[in-house]
């Protein structure tokens, strides 16, 4: 005999007791059933119903050119130096935004070079161009943060 739920009813006798029980083959089920594999190496999981989930990769020129513009600020209140103009200084920091602004397609190879030769030219200004890069809130390309560590370290 099935009860309302759609389950076996089935009587039974053990032990001197008898009365009902239910047979359940497979899983009870109250709601959704939800079965999850492996996410390992996965962004953004949603499980569940209504779940949602939003991914943002990479940085939006809006945010680049807020970031970028701290840079370019702290070149303009930068001092004269008779060895390097400011236009210099904000030639390679427009080159580095450049290629950043390109996401994965980044080269890491050219910013590195860039961010190497603004070292050479103006190490306060590298060390606030590595600060903006490597802020992992500003969702710039991993590779390109790495890099801008890397050089940080080596030039000191």
């Amino acid at each position: 005999m099935k009860n309302r739920m759609g389950k076996r009813a089935a009587r039974f006798n053990q032990k001197g007791k008898t009365g009902d029980r239910e047979e359940v083959h497979g899983d009870q089920i109250g709601g959704d059933k939800i079965s999850v594999e492996s996410i390992s190496g996965s962004q953004g999981v949603a499980i569940g119903r209504g779940s949602q989930v939003k991914i943002q990769s990479g940085t939006d020129a809006k945010e680049l050119s807020e970031i970028f513009s701290v840079i370019y600020q702290k070149i303009e209140s930068r001092p004269a130096d008779p060895l390097v103009e400011k236009e210099e200084i904000s030639d390679q920091v427009k080159r580095i935004e450049n290629e950043v602004a390109a996401g994965e397609k980044a080269e890491p190879a050219k910013v590195e070079r860039w961010l190497r030769n603004l070292a050479a030219m103006a190490p306060d200004i590298l060390d606030v161009t590595v600060a903006a890069i490597t802020n992992p809130a500003a969702g710039i390309y991993l590779a390109i943060r790495k890099i801008a560590q890397k050089v940080k370290e080596e030039v000191r």
